[in-house]
């Protein structure tokens, strides 16, 4: 059987989900529910990359990708209790 291939998601859909993550970021900050605010910038992140990957049509891991991520992600609190 062939493998399943799915259809990477329209940028419109990524961008929207990027933008529902950071609202409900700042609120969850807001209302300092910290694990909740960790799990939403998480979500950021994660869709970012998505929608980065698509719109460079990368497919493959890319050791110079992964040496930039790796210094985007050293900027990341890896704590919720770093974010105050």
């Amino acid at each position: 059987q062939a493998p399943l291939h799915l259809d990477p998601p329209a940028s419109g859909t990524l961008i929207g989900l990027a933008w529902l993550y950071a609202l409900h970021a700042c609120t969850s900050l807001a209302r300092n529910h910290l694990w909740q605010a960790e799990f939403m910038i998480s979500g950021l992140r994660d869709t970012t990359l998505a929608l980065d990957c698509l719109l460079n049509e990368i497919q493959h891991a890319d050791p110079t990708l992964a040496a930039n991520l790796q210094e985007t992600l050293k900027s990341l609190p890896s704590n919720p209790a770093m974010l105050n």
